[in-house]
């Protein structure tokens, strides 16, 4: 039920919560009971906030340590044997990207807080942010405050869209995830 869900985690609040209480109720209908037999694991990830291939080796030992451990040793076995690699036939996305394999993704632009303040209006709390990015300063808007964002703080996946009004064009920020 909607008051079965649990506090907020600190890394993405809603989500935490919910996540656990979907394994209470799996748990309740007797599904997912190994859930609980789970060590949580922390991962590094690359500056394009991806895991690392060495994070994802790791991972599938801890894995098949987990299902051994849990279901026992066949059962592992069985997996490992459905889970085998398997040669493909290359497509076109494929052979584009092993040429592209050593070139460097696009990364997302990452902008510093230089101001923030926040305004009281007849809709609420807003905030204005100057944020910069490559020497240039960008004037933003958004609406209510975000403790996360104080001076000195570096965003990136920055979400904004202009809009006008009878004052002129304005940027109001929509989502944005802290950088690493």
């Amino acid at each position: 039920s909607k008051s079965d869900a649990a506090e907020n985690s600190n890394f993405e609040p809603v989500k935490g919560g919910i996540s656990d209480s979907f394994k209470r109720a799996a748990v309740k209908w007797n599904i997912g009971r190994y859930l609980y037999k789970l060590d949580p694991v922390w991962v590094t990830i690359d500056e394009y906030r991806e895991i690392t291939k060495a994070e994802q080796e790791r991972l599938t030992v801890i894995y098949y340590e987990a299902i051994t451990r849990i279901f026992g040793k066949e059962t592992c076995e069985k997996l490992k044997a459905e889970n085998a690699v398997k040669p493909q036939a290359k497509t076109s996305n494929q052979s584009a990207d092993k040429q592209n394999k050593g070139k460097e993704k696009p990364k997302s632009p990452i902008f510093e807080v230089k101001n923030v303040s926040v305004n009281e209006g007849m809709n609420g709390k807003s905030s204005t942010l100057i944020l910069s990015c490559g020497g240039k300063q960008y004037k933003t808007f958004m609406k209510g405050i975000d403790d996360r964002l104080k001076v000195g703080t570096k965003i990136t996946n920055v979400k904004a869209e202009q809009r006008q009004n009878a004052m002129g064009k304005y940027t109001v920020l929509s989502s944005f995830d802290l950088a690493a």
